[in-house]
């Protein structure tokens, strides 16, 4: 009966002890709670970048059509031919004007006959000029070589006013040729850039219609599109980096070359064409290549970083939880730019603080923290030098810390 009591009084002690250690680690006890931390990092200087991925396709740096135009001419001459390489500014098209050609040619024969009267004139002057200064001092006193002196100077004046008048006339002719000069060059079509001719057409007589193709040879593009809703985000001049999938994702380097403003789809969100060009040629890459387009909309250099991960919000403000001292501090934080996986610590923390990767929902401030044992970096040797008094001790050492 005895032994019947203490057992009872055994399990009731023993349950009243369960049941106090329940009431010290629930929320209404003294006691602390500590946490466990799995994972800590420390801030990093990174390069970060903010950038609008889209989809895109390699093409030629250009691909244009020269079509027939009846308003230069009604018939023309092929300078180049399918396959022939082709240099900026090299004529491609010779456009025939027959009026203007006629009308060149008769301004042309004006000017010639105008500068030969000319020159005639000025002679005629020069011999006048020359009559006058032959009569000597003593025979200007003589009234028949002042008669002849008087028509000399008559005659000069005469040839002063005709030279005038033809200056006047063939400063004209020149200037109507300068005009028609500057058609005439209007009717050579020139090459936009570098490319080779990949279509010629020698019997075109409809407006519009197709007498030239020229295709850009030299560093490829990548053609992508944009929403309406993204377009005003990027502007030309923009870094690119291009991922080419048939390359297993190899990275070039790009710039944002051109904006259509014209959409190409407007049914739903409209989508804009973008142009971007590969700043390095590689003999690997083709036509129809499809990629992605990552494009630069902010980048920052040697800048503070954390995970997005270790940041939470409290109160309207942007926190991380850094170990300090053995406990968990709440450190308001100032982020700046943001990328994928990294966002800019402007303000706040330094490189030197250790801060939780990815904090649980109930860690608070001012909470003790453990650990995990990271077992690979323990050596089992050092076990072994503990007796069996050292290790007795931290166990219970461990036991009455304060956790």
């Amino acid at each position: 009966m005895k032994t019947k009591i203490i057992r009872i009084l055994i399990a009731i002690g023993m349950l009243g002890l369960l049941l106090a250690n329940v009431w010290i680690v629930s929320d209404e006890g003294f006691i602390t709670k500590s946490v466990m931390i799995t994972s800590v990092v420390n801030p990093e200087k990174k390069d970060l970048k903010k950038t609008l991925e889209t989809d895109g396709v390699v093409v030629p740096s250009y691909t244009y059509y020269i079509p027939f135009n009846r308003q230069k001419g009604d018939s023309y001459t092929l300078v180049v031919q399918e396959g022939d390489l082709v240099e900026e500014e090299e004529p491609l098209i010779e456009y025939h004007n027959d009026k203007l050609e006629g009308e060149i040619e008769f301004l042309e024969k004006q000017k010639e006959e105008l500068e030969t009267t000319l020159s005639q004139v000025q002679a005629e002057m020069l011999e006048l000029e020359s009559n006058i200064s032959a009569i000597s001092l003593e025979e200007e006193q003589e009234l028949t070589y002042i008669l002849e002196k008087l028509d000399f100077q008559n005659a000069l004046t005469q040839k002063v006013i005709e030279e005038q008048q033809v200056a006047n006339r063939l400063l004209d002719i020149n200037k109507k040729l300068e005009e028609n000069y500057l058609i005439k060059e209007d009717l050579v079509v020139k090459s936009k850039g570098n490319g080779i001719v990949t279509f010629e057409n020698q019997l075109a007589t409809n407006d519009g219609e197709p007498v030239l193709t020229i295709k850009g040879v030299g560093p490829l593009w990548v053609k992508g599109s944009l929403t309406e809703n993204n377009i005003t985000k990027v502007e030309e001049g923009m870094k690119t980096q291009v991922s080419v999938k048939a390359l297993n994702g190899h990275l070039f380097e790009g710039v944002l070359t051109k904006i259509e403003r014209t959409p190409e789809k407007i049914e739903g969100d409209s989508t804009y064409s973008i142009y971007v060009e590969l700043l390095e040629e590689n003999e690997k890459i083709y036509e129809g290549f499809h990629s992605t387009l990552s494009i630069y909309l902010e980048e920052k250099q040697d800048v503070l970083a954390i995970p997005i991960s270790s940041v939470q919000e409290s109160e309207d403000q942007d926190i991380v939880f850094v170990l300090e001292n053995g406990r968990i501090k709440k450190q308001p934080i100032q982020l700046g730019l943001q990328e994928s996986k990294y966002v800019e610590a402007a303000q706040g923390i330094t490189k030197e603080d250790t801060i939780v990767k990815m904090p649980i929902d109930k860690i608070e401030e001012g909470q003790y923290y453990y650990m995990p044992i990271k077992l690979k970096y323990i050596q089992p040797e050092s076990f072994q030098s503990f007796n069996r008094e050292e290790v007795l001790r931290l166990f219970v050492k461990g036991l009455l810390s304060e956790t």
